[in-house]
């Protein structure tokens, strides 16, 4: 995993796994494309959108209760960008087409995945994770979720 930012978090203990997902998918998914390495996919895909409704409805509020014109269009167009986020848990046959994709380690070493940013919310096989890896593109990030 050369020339690639790893970060190692903690699971979050004040808000779920969804909403620490939900949080920093918002923020790197103008860099690109998302792959989360998960266990349950469909699952996981249907709690962190919950949540990333929930951060659009929190952003909707925020622009209510602005009043300078500039801080509204910049909210504006932060809505807009998250409502027309693409999320997935079925993967194509050749290509992330999705922003988002949720999918098992196996799924995506069949399927290896070009994306910016990585999540890994479980433990697998190193060499799978290497695997994965290797198709990112330089200065990418991979997130790993540390289990006891």
């Amino acid at each position: 995993m050369h020339n690639l930012n790893i970060e190692l978090r903690e699971p979050p203990t004040k808000t779920s796994l969804s909403m620490d997902l939900a949080r920093q998918m918002a923020d790197r998914s103008i860099s690109g494309k998302i792959a989360v390495v998960t266990p349950h996919p469909q699952a996981c895909y249907a709690s962190v959108k919950k949540q990333w409704q929930r951060l659009i409805r929190g952003l909707e509020k925020e622009r209510a209760a602005t009043i300078g014109v500039s801080k509204i269009a910049k909210i504006h167009n932060e809505i807009a960008r998250m409502q027309h986020t693409t999320f997935s848990f079925q993967l194509s046959s050749f290509e992330l087409e999705a922003d988002i994709t949720f999918a098992t380690a196996d799924e995506l070493v069949a399927m290896p995945p070009v994306c910016q940013t990585l999540y890994v919310t479980y433990d697998f096989e190193r060499a799978k994770l290497h695997l994965l890896a290797s198709w990112m593109p330089l200065r990418s990030l991979v997130v790993i979720y540390e289990n006891d």
